[in-house]
């Protein structure tokens, strides 16, 4: 304790400009505060890290035949979740006063936004939709890094000037995003 009380002005100046880059560096005060709360639940929870699911979701295989909807894919990707994690849920509250949903939860501590390919493609509405559902649920509940945009479709959209804008954005937010390209 003694360390504390006999220290110089400027040395607390510094502690203090530390302090403050470090919670700067981190998001701000409530950007730390939802990590250490989301790092407690996870500890009671069982929290489950991203590149698991992620590992996970690259051993699916979806055909082009299986992909009717949005919703199809949802069900396809949730039954093979539940082979791997303990509790896996469809349409899952994000909890907020908008009452939206993400697509997937796995153990509370990954959201899972789930977009075709060939959606985003075809309508800068749907692209901008996606950001924004992304950015919302993590900032609302995952935290940018738990919470990952799952695309599916045929690998030549995933090069096109779109996703690529897409990828850049998604990147600049820090979320998470992986192109499961169908067989």
């Amino acid at each position: 304790m003694d360390f504390l009380f006999n220290q110089t002005f400027e040395t607390y100046i510094i502690l203090i400009l530390i302090i403050m880059i470090i919670i700067v560096g981190n998001g701000g005060v409530s950007e730390i505060k939802d990590k250490i709360l989301r790092w407690i639940i996870g500890k009671f929870k069982g929290s489950v890290e991203p590149e698991s699911v992620v590992r996970s979701l690259s051993r699916l295989k979806i055909t082009p035949y299986q992909i009717k909807s949005e919703r199809t894919v949802e069900g396809l990707v949730v039954e093979h979740l539940k082979k791997g994690f303990k509790n896996v849920h469809s349409q899952y509250s994000v909890g907020g006063n908008l009452g939206l949903k993400i697509d997937v939860d796995v153990n509370e501590s990954v959201g899972i936004e789930i977009k075709l390919a060939k959606q985003i493609e075809s309508s800068t509405a749907n692209m901008m939709r996606l950001f924004g559902q992304a950015v919302y649920y993590s900032r609302r509940k995952y935290g940018k890094e738990r919470m990952l945009v799952l695309i599916v479709g045929n690998e030549k959209y995933k090069s096109s000037e779109r996703f690529k804008e897409l990828f850049k954005y998604l990147d600049k937010e820090d979320i998470s995003y992986y192109y499961l390209k169908t067989a």
